[in-house]
């Protein structure tokens, strides 16, 4: 995971040096929705929830954000299941959940 998490991290470091075409977001937006997947799977759950948050906010792409509600509800339970003393981990949780519902 962290090979690719470091190629995700090269091209979106690349890519913020070319004129933001349709192209190059769609590149970015792609980049953001798999590390935030190597993330998940390498158990980095507050990296996710950072990709997740940025591509919800800046993603024109529903699939993507879908997904990034999806990726970071599941990251906020993984926490509050590490630490249930966190109930705002569930409770950011449950609102993803009834987010990404909405989209189904």
């Amino acid at each position: 995971h962290n090979d690719a998490i470091g190629e995700y991290d090269r091209i979106i470091t690349e890519s913020s040096h070319l004129q933001n075409t349709e192209h190059v977001s769609l590149l970015k937006q792609q980049c953001l929705n798999n590390r935030s997947t190597a993330y998940f799977s390498s158990k980095q759950f507050l990296k996710c929830v950072d990709d997740c948050s940025e591509l919800i906010s800046s993603c024109n792409e529903a699939n993507y954000v879908h997904k990034a509600h999806i990726k970071r509800a599941a990251s906020y339970l993984a926490l509050w299941h590490k630490n249930k003393n966190e109930k705002n981990y569930l409770q950011k949780s449950i609102g993803d959940y009834q987010i990404a519902a909405q989209h189904d």
